[in-house]
Order: structure tokens, then sequence, then C-alpha cells
């Protein structure tokens, strides 16, 4: 219901106003129903990008520039929902390979090979696509940052 209209409705049983259209007190309700209208809409869009399931634009924006990722423009929004996601639901036990694999999609890393030294404390992570140069750096400064201490990460980028 437009607000105009439930303005209108609530003042007519009244009955002390000309709620008839040529009315300056219709033309004074219009006028407020118009900035009130503006407001609201302003509202729904700030709380619709408050949540990331529901987030479509500046909401998906802001929480990507959080955390470095410069690529969102490359992805549609439900698969940058869904890299947020997986990014925030990163933890601490996430340090096995399907937490690993979790990390790498939550970079928007689709395709990819990892393999296991456990005797080394290394681990080589083979990802394919194509990727910028900074999307690149990016990427491998992501894996070094989570990758636990006491390991070493390959990371090399098959075209």
């Amino acid at each position: 219901m437009m607000v105009l209209d439930s303005m209108l409705e609530k003042l007519l049983p009244l009955g002390l106003y000309d709620l008839d259209e040529g009315s300056n007190v219709f033309a004074e309700l219009s006028a407020y129903a118009e900035a009130l209208q503006r407001h609201k809409d302003n509202t729904n869009e700030v709380l619709r990008e408050c949540f990331i399931s529901s987030s479509e634009s500046f909401g998906l924006d802001d929480r990507e520039s959080l955390i470095g990722f410069t690529s969102g423009s490359d992805f549609d929004t439900a698969d940058r929902r869904e890299m947020l996601i997986l990014r925030k639901s990163i933890n601490e036990n996430d340090f096995t390979v399907s937490g690993f694999t979790k990390m790498l999609r939550s970079f928007g890393v689709a395709s990819y090979q990892l393999t296991e030294h456990p005797s080394q404390y290394s681990i080589n992570v083979a990802i394919n696509g194509i990727f910028t140069n900074d999307k690149k750096a990016w990427i491998e400064s992501q894996i070094m940052k989570i990758i636990p201490v006491n390991m070493t990460a390959v990371v090399e980028f098959d075209s």
C-alpha cells in the first residue's frame, strides 16, 4: 500500500478533513507522502543490505572490500553471497582438506588441485582458471594468511 493511500485511509473515518484530490489538505498529505515514501524506500534498502542473504549492492561491496576482494563484479550476486557466507563460516576447525576447499571456494576459485605432503608440513595448491595478476596475488596472500603457521604452501596458477 502506498503511503498516501495509508494516510488517507486513516484520516477518512475521522471526517475532520476535506480529503478530495483538489483540496489543500490532500496536496499537503501528498507532499508528506512523497517524502515518507522515499524515506521508507531508503530504510528498506539499508535493511536489505544489512544481511548477506538479501544484499544486492553496497552491502556486498562493503563486505568484499573489508577482506580485500575487489573482483566482485566478476561473479553474479548469488555467487558473491555464497563466497561471503563461506568466508564468514571459516573457523579454527577448518584446517583440513575439506576446510581448505571451503576457503578456496570463498576466494572465488572453482577449479584446483590440492597435494598434501604431511611429512614435510606442506601443501601444494594448483589453481586452474584465468585470473588477473592482482587477483592471483590476492588469492595467494589469502592462502598464506589462512594456512597454519607450521605449514608451508606452494601456490601455482595454470591458465
